[in-house]
């Protein structure tokens, strides 16, 4: 019985992370108002549109994955493992953006995306 509680906690986890993968990929997309005020920077616009939609669809994919499964509740300290996840993911997909410009290398644009 623990066991499937454990275990049924990984893929609450998951399905966490995907509804987190949801929301950041439309709050990628949402510096993409801007264009309408700054016009010249449209050919920097892909590199929001790409991270945040295939984040978008990324996290539909699993949350839909994990849709159908029984319901569970975190065990001890899956929270922390959530937490940590989630901030993970968050990192390497802010990173995208930065490395699709070119100028910044995969550190960088981490760290970048880490200090900020």
């Amino acid at each position: 019985m623990e066991n499937k509680q454990i275990l049924a906690g990984y893929g609450l986890i998951l399905k966490y992370i995907g509804v987190f993968m949801i929301i950041f990929g439309i709050i990628m997309l949402l510096p993409l108002t801007m264009l309408i005020l700054y016009p010249q920077e449209y050919p920097e616009a892909a590199n929001f549109v790409l991270p945040g939609t295939i984040s978008i669809f990324i996290g539909y994919a699993i949350t839909l994955f994990f849709r159908g499964r029984e319901k569970g509740k975190l065990a001890r300290h899956q929270d922390a493992v959530l937490v940590l996840a989630i901030w993970i993911v968050a990192i390497l997909i802010g990173a995208i953006p930065f490395l699709m410009t070119g100028n910044l290398t995969f550190t960088q644009s981490v760290f970048e995306v880490t200090s900020g």
